[in-house]
């Protein structure tokens, strides 16, 4: 509990945030791409993971800074279309946290 009390929060326009990383790879979520359980980590030293809404997904300005999209594989009996953007961030997180660890 209070967790975001010890996280730093950044609010950047696209612009700024490629200016102050320019080197960060931008890794993007979107259900096309290569399945998360696939990827090397960590993909790069420096690199910046961008989620979009469920219904619009990542933005026009956002896709031509991507490098690399992933996608979370969809379950077996394939119902669900896709996740909103908090369980996603949370399978996401969990499953980079879990990778770095070991």
């Amino acid at each position: 509990m209070g967790s975001i009390f010890r996280t730093r929060v950044e609010y950047l326009t696209l612009d700024s945030l490629l200016e102050k990383f320019p080197k960060a790879q931008i890794m993007g979520m979107d259900m096309e791409g290569q399945s998360i359980t696939t990827l090397e980590f960590p993909p790069s030293k420096n690199f910046i993971w961008v989620l979009g809404s469920e219904g619009q997904g990542l933005s026009a300005e956002v896709r031509q800074n991507v490098s690399k999209y992933v996608q979370i594989p969809p379950a077996t009996d394939n119902m669900a279309e896709s996740l909103n953007m908090a369980t996603t961030s949370s399978i996401l997180f969990f499953y980079l946290n879990s990778k770095s660890s070991t």
